[in-house]
Parts: C-alpha cells; structure tokens; sequence
C-alpha cells in the first residue's frame, strides 16, 4: 500500500497520542480509585 509521508507521520502522531491519552486516564481513574479506597476507611 503506497501512501504520502504526510499522510503516515500524521497517522503515526495521532494513534501515539491517542495512547498516550488513553494511558493517561486510566492512570488518572486508577489514582482517583486508590484515594476513594484510602477515604473509605
């Protein structure tokens, strides 16, 4: 498959990012659950 290197840095950048987001909130979630079961007791 022949695609333009705009076209494969662009793509390239945004899944990264996108993982990187996605890492992020479930790190954001994971630290919000261990202070809520830190509260709890």
């Amino acid at each position: 498959m022949y695609c333009t290197s705009d076209v494969c840095l662009s793509c390239f950048f945004s899944s990264s990012i996108q993982k990187s987001l996605k890492g992020f909130t479930c790190a954001k979630l994971y630290f919000e659950l261990k202070e809520y079961e830190l509260a709890k007791r």
